[in-house]
């Protein structure tokens, strides 16, 4: 039975039911239709014209689509050359004996979900297609050093502002494919609170003494201060009103029997792993989106998931980032 797929995990694809697809209003997005070995547009597929346009991409023509693809992304998130390295594998499925058909898709009514669906003997599949516009946030950093038991200020975050840049970039692999939003680094630099907050660094002293270091003209202000310890949440807090939110250096994770190495699971029982920059990236990324609309949800497998996640985007997500 034929139905949709992504072309690289960092496609803005999000393998739900039905599949959804986000695509930038002045871009395209690429999607696989899998156990089709032939397709005619016009018979096989139906979708509001008015909304979207749909070509088959031929092998011939995959470069020149690949680079448009890239087109998505800005130059600084080195994805032309990510994006040209997918060719191989695409072609390879493309000739695959199941069959794969490579779509390129338009839209043009940004902030609504769109179907486009394929329906060949008898039987039908779906695609949910977004189309946005592109925002930008601005992201501002700030490393915290306070005051140890000492009296010397070297309490605080072991990080520091270069790695502002790095943590822009692979938060960017998920935001523009996921939800078309640019974060744009806007300053990067240590900020100093001359008292002692203590090992880790409570809700209500990060309030009191941190949060006001804040870059009021950002969108966000990240701020890193060693440990943190919330309320709830032992991995890092997101503050709507105040436009922050603060993250552990390395926040624990934990994962449940079974899972994938990239996935978090909170569960009753969790078995604990070492700390990784993937699960820094995750709680990131995840407070982030609070700042920008988001919610929990129940769903498996995505950023913002209350059960396990993943380096992804579920659909209420996309919308509310996109209606912030």
């Amino acid at each position: 039975m034929a139905h949709f797929s992504e072309i690289c995990k960092d496609s803005g694809f999000l393998d739900s039911t039905p599949p959804f697809l986000v695509i930038p209003d002045d871009g395209i997005g690429l999607v696989f239709l899998i156990g089709v070995k032939a397709l005619n547009v016009r018979l096989d597929l139906k979708f509001d014209e008015t909304n979207l346009s749909v070509t088959v991409v031929n092998s011939s023509d995959l470069h020149r689509y690949l680079m448009r693809y890239s087109e998505n992304f800005p130059a600084n998130t080195h994805m032309l050359s990510d994006t040209l390295a997918l060719a191989g594998p695409i072609r390879t499925r493309m000739h695959s004996p199941y069959g794969s058909v490579l779509l390129s898709i338009e839209g043009r009514l940004s902030g609504y979900t769109t179907y486009l669906d394929c329906v060949r003997k008898g039987s039908s599949t779906r695609l949910d297609v977004y189309p946005t516009e592109r925002q930008t946030k601005a992201l501002s950093f700030r490393f915290i050093r306070y005051q140890n038991e000492t009296g010397t200020m070297t309490g605080g975050t072991t990080l520091a502002p270069p790695y502002a840049e790095e943590l822009t970039a692979v938060l960017n692999r998920l935001y523009l494919p996921s939800a078309n939003t640019e974060l744009i680094l806007k300053s990067s630099e240590f900020a100093y609170v001359k008292e002692k907050l203590g090992d880790s660094v409570t809700r209500d002293a990060f309030l009191k003494k941190v949060a006001p270091l804040r870059d009021p003209t950002a969108d966000v202000t990240v701020f890193f201060v060693g440990q943190y310890k919330g309320t709830d949440d032992p991995l890092g807090e997101a503050f709507r009103n105040l436009a922050c939110v603060v993250v552990d250096d390395a926040p624990h994770q934990y994962i449940a029997p079974e899972t994938q190495e990239d996935e978090i699971q909170y569960s009753d029982n969790p078995v604990a792993r070492p700390k990784s920059e993937r699960d820094l990236h995750i709680v990131l990324a995840h407070e982030i989106a609070h700042v920008l609309g988001a919610g929990h949800n129940d769903e498996q497998d995505n950023l913002m998931s209350n059960k396990r996640q993943d380096f992804k985007f579920d659909k209420g997500t996309v919308r509310a980032i996109n209606q912030a």
